[in-house]
């Protein structure tokens, strides 16, 4: 494929249309071949075997999202382009979660876009040929009801990983990641399939360590027998009764105290656990999995977690990527968010704009990831009202994101935009109380600290020089102060370039 014209199969019904296509991207420089139904692309690309396939999503005989799935199982490294004039954010996330690495609308400005994005994902293909060897690997259709969303190298390993843990129902679990990125969805996509792959027949059932008082914790983890202490007054069953047959997870497990770590490590050690106030030890049959946004090998270290019982825990490690490790799921993230707000809000939303997209995959989601995007996109699509289009206008208006970031695309961030949403980087103030105050300081210190290296950034035009002057920092240490936060200059001057 180096050397040679980017091969693209053009699906589509429309003769009239089909013809059209044909003609100017052959003149843009593609090698063009065209099929009209379901049946004819799939022999065409078992034939002609095309880099690419724009893909129309109402075809006679199949739907363009089941055809997609066709099309990669007999080409895995195949890039499909969705193309529609249906307009639906559900069509674009049906599409993109079945392997599509874009949505197209039908249109003046159509063939423009389907032309760079051929260009970018073929570029992708050449520049990195692992990334093909992923692809041949991705098991299309297979996401587990935990929502697993993205189709990027990192998560089809995850979903390799959620697969295989599934197969060993036994094996306990500890699921690493930062925060936001979606471990609870994960553990819950391990319970799913092994319910699916070997009949699980048990709930899951979760306990936040982080959220629970420690005088209450073993009464909330072991349950009491009636009369156990006053009030008591009646029997309270165990979390592990509540898991028979299941799945426990202990959500923020380095949150445990260490007298309850003992406790726990003896009931992982003999499969059996002592209600509070009762002398009978009681045999329980459950998996445990545990997640946590804190490195455990460290903690045993410091004497803050037990080795001991993190042997009994991690029989199967599995570690989430942060969303700035996968950032070319920005878009399907988005997609999927769009298309649950629509739904549970009778909006319409079906189209963004291109300098919102390269905001939104510019961004640093470093420190809050996708549960970050998740509540950008909620705060944006209360303010589209009945527009079908994101905006850059709509975006500055929600106040979604930081007003540096806005103003570094260009956008006129919303006047009352204040310190609060500096310091707290979108979180609400109820959020933000909520949290560990360690996280909270490490949150509020991270936000403030990128939103500081933004503002000098921009009243020096990203000059790095006069930036750091400003800030009374050296430059070297400046240059490093602002990579530490996930801040691409040169993009930066890019996007305001175009601007």
């Amino acid at each position: 494929m180096s050397d040679q014209p980017i091969h693209v199969l053009v699906i589509d019904d429309d003769r009239d249309l089909l013809r059209g296509l044909e003609r100017n991207l052959t003149k843009m420089g593609f090698k063009v071949s065209t099929a009209a139904s379901g049946v004819d692309a799939v022999q065409a690309c078992r034939e002609l075997k095309p880099d690419a396939a724009i893909v129309d999503y109402n075809l006679p005989d199949v739907m363009g999202d089941e055809l997609i799935l066709q099309l990669r199982n007999i080409q895995p490294t195949l890039i499909c382009v969705g193309f529609t004039g249906q307009g639906d954010a559900k069509v674009a996330l049906q599409m993109l979660s079945n392997g599509a690495v874009d949505y197209v609308d039908k249109g003046q400005a159509a063939l423009e876009k389907v032309g760079r994005v051929l260009h970018r994902e073929v570029q992708r293909l050449r520049n990195d040929a692992k990334w093909a060897d992923y692809l041949r690997k991705l098991i299309l259709n297979t996401r587990p009801r935990g929502e697993i969303v993205g189709a990027s190298p990192p998560m089809v390993h995850l979903r390799e990983q959620i697969q295989r843990a599934g197969r060993y129902k036994d094996h306990n679990v500890v699921i690493y990641g930062p925060s936001g990125t979606g471990k609870e969805r994960v553990a819950t996509a391990i319970h799913d399939a092994a319910v699916e792959q070997q009949g699980l027949k048990g709930p899951l059932i979760s306990l936040n360590m982080a959220t629970l008082p420690e005088n209450l914790a073993e009464d909330f983890i072991f349950g009491h027998e009636k009369g156990a202490f006053t009030g008591a007054e009646r029997m309270q069953p165990s979390i592990f009764e509540q898991a028979e047959n299941g799945t426990l997870f202990f959500d923020e497990i380095g949150e445990m105290p260490l007298q309850q770590q003992a406790k726990l490590l003896r009931a992982l050690s003999t499969k059996t656990f002592r209600r509070v106030g009762g002398s009978k030890d009681i045999p329980f049959n459950c998996r445990i999995i545990s997640a946590t946004n804190r490195d455990l090998p460290a903690e045993v270290v410091k004497k803050t977690f037990r080795e001991d019982l993190l042997y009994r825990l991690a029989s199967i490690e599995i570690t989430v990527p942060s969303l700035a490790d996968r950032r070319e799921d920005v878009k399907q993230l988005t997609w999927h968010f769009i298309a649950r707000e629509n739904e549970r809000n009778n909006l319409k939303v079906r189209a963004i704009d291109d300098d919102v997209w390269a905001m939104l995959e510019g961004y640093d989601w470093q420190k809050n990831n996708v549960r970050e995007l998740e509540r950008v996109i909620e705060r944006i699509m209360v303010w589209v009202d009945d527009s079908d289009r994101i905006t850059m206008d709509i975006v500055s208006r929600s106040r979604a994101l930081p007003e540096e970031v806005l103003r570094a695309v260009g956008a006129q961030p919303d006047a009352e935009a204040s310190v609060r949403q500096v310091i707290t980087g979108g979180v609400g103030l109820d959020e933000l109380f909520a949290m560990h105050w360690v996280d909270a300081r490490e949150h509020v210190l991270e936000h403030f600290g990128q939103a500081y290296a933004m503002h000098h950034l921009v009243k020096a035009s990203y000059n790095l020089t006069v930036a750091a002057e400003a800030a009374g920092m050296q430059r070297p240490n400046f240059s490093r102060f602002v990579k530490e936060r996930g801040i691409d200059v040169e993009k930066l001057k890019e996007q305001k370039l175009r601007g």
